[in-house]
């Protein structure tokens, strides 16, 4: 293979249908093997030195090692596992390619890394690992040499071995398949129940690289699941399969990762035996006004603070008080957006704050009474949000002795006391 002309990373992968099923840990010292369609299709070190070799059957294999575990996985994996992978990978790089050897249960992430660029191969590594993928990392002038590099890194951890015919494969090749960021997302992943909840993290994972990939701030995603015979299946009854996500650059992401990944877990598609589909294109751009309607405070305050923290809130629909709301950065918001009319204690019909914390705020007390910045007085003719009370909260109305109108709410088991929202 000739030089590339930019440096090259690369991620080795030593077995890594493995990561099909990340919540059976075996090591290499066990004989532990991946069957698909009855096929061994990865094995761990100890297998192989058995004799169980790729290819064969389950049967035979058992013949060899009749107390060999079995991870059985559908022959869709090693292709949803790679698209992953290569959507991890161009969040941080411009091109990626995923190659594996049909004499190798091993398989490699070649990566172009741009000069001037530092620490993204470490970023990805650590990445891929919490998402149960076992994987070692190597940088140098070319794919060969950093794969290479990637290798000799797994030797001193004790996890280099099925490399040798991946290497050959790699040098032997004239061009990699590789592949570039595109605006368009589509991913189809295959889900047993009992991994659902991996499932559902690593499509989240996967939908945020992509919009960190492309600079979207946020997305409209599209959910459609299919049976196990690949036809379209009827998803249940109220599930919405539109979904809006923002991106990983806001201070939201971990809470909108959460509410998607709950999303996609009780859906209740896991019953089809099927898989899902998740396409996704980025959403139309906020309008931003022009310097004649840009608001001068949200200016000089952007100035002073920093964009991150000059934001407007926008309601999401989710009936949870902590996803209710979500943050979109207010740069170039119109002249008024910061203007609110007076309003008095909410009565009546129950609406939500004007600010709603995503993470609640634990008030002092004095006695058993809640207290912020003095005593606080229960509004008890006020009505909160439906919905938001339950068996383990039940929520007030209050008002501080500077005369805010605040949601809070007490915990009925422990007693303690929260603040969950302002009202401006």
């Amino acid at each position: 293979m000739t030089a590339s002309p930019v440096r090259s990373a690369a991620l080795f992968f030593p077995q890594m249908l493995f990561a099909a099923a990340p919540e059976k840990k075996f090591t290499d010292a066990q004989t532990a093997a991946v069957l698909v369609n009855g096929r061994i299709e990865a094995r761990t070190r100890a297998a192989a030195a058995m004799g169980v070799r790729l290819g064969i059957g389950g049967s035979e294999a058992l013949g060899l090692v009749p107390k060999l575990q079995f991870v059985r996985t559908g022959g869709t994996a090693f292709m949803e596992l790679s698209k992953i992978l290569t959507l991890l990978a161009l969040a941080e790089f411009p091109r990626a390619a995923l190659v594996k050897s049909a004499r190798s249960g091993a398989a490699a992430l070649i990566l172009e890394v741009p000069a001037g660029t530092n620490g993204a191969t470490e970023r990805l590594l650590k990445k891929v690992t919490e998402l149960g993928f076992t994987a070692f990392a190597g940088e140098a002038p070319t794919p060969v040499t950093a794969l290479g590099a990637a290798v000799f890194n797994a030797t001193a951890k004790g996890g280099n071995w099925d490399a040798a015919a991946l290497m050959a494969d790699l040098e032997a090749r004239t061009s990699l398949p590789f592949v570039e960021r595109s605006r368009h997302f589509a991913l189809r992943l295959a889900i047993p129940s009992s991994e659902v909840s991996v499932v559902a993290h690593r499509a989240c994972a996967a939908l945020l690289a992509w919009m960190r990939g492309i600079g979207a701030e946020s997305a409209q995603i599209t959910l459609s699941a299919c049976d196990s015979t690949g036809r379209r299946a009827e998803l249940p009854e109220k599930t919405d399969p539109h979904f809006d996500l923002l991106g990983a650059d806001t201070e939201h992401s971990r809470t909108e990762n959460a509410r998607l990944s709950r999303w996609l877990v009780t859906t209740g598609i896991t019953s089809i035996g099927g898989s899902i589909e998740l396409t996704a294109e980025p959403a139309d751009p906020v309008r931003t006004a022009s310097p004649e309607e840009a608001s001068p405070l949200v200016q000089s305050l952007t100035g002073l603070v920093g964009r991150q923290r000059v934001f407007r809130l926008e309601c999401t629909g989710d009936p949870l008080p902590e996803n209710a709301q979500r943050r979109i950065p207010a740069e170039g918001a119109a002249h008024s957006a910061h203007r609110r009319p007076p309003l008095a204690a909410p009565a009546g019909a129950p609406r939500m704050p004007t600010e709603v914390l995503s993470e609640p705020r634990e008030l002092a007390v004095n006695g058993s009474a809640p207290t912020y910045g003095g005593p606080l007085e229960i509004l008890e003719n006020a009505a909160v949000p439906t919905g938001w009370n339950s068996r383990l909260r039940r929520y007030y109305l209050a008002r501080s002795a500077a005369g805010e109108v605040l949601c809070i709410f007490r915990e009925l088991g422990s007693g303690r006391w929260f603040l969950q929202g302002r009202y401006a």
